[in-house]
């Protein structure tokens, strides 16, 4: 599935990834699913709207996003 416009798809795959952390812990889903997994549901939230903003204000525990680093060291 592709990140919505304006949106990485690593934020997308991020986002997506917690919100299905929220439905698999019993959270309701926002939109129709249908009997699709809970990571197809969170995708499809994210493309419909649902931010993370809107998580955080309903839910209160939606993790923040990690900053980008720019001095990343190999290992």
């Amino acid at each position: 599935m592709k990140a919505p416009n304006g949106m990485g798809a690593y934020r997308f795959a991020v986002l997506a990834s917690l919100r299905a952390a929220q439905l698999i812990d019993g959270c309701v889903p926002r939109i129709d699913g249908g009997s699709h997994k809970p990571i197809i549901v969170a995708q499809l939230e994210i493309l419909a709207g649902v931010t993370t903003e809107r998580l955080e204000e309903d839910e209160g525990d939606v993790e923040a996003l990690p900053e980008p680093v720019d001095d990343v060291v190999p290992a």
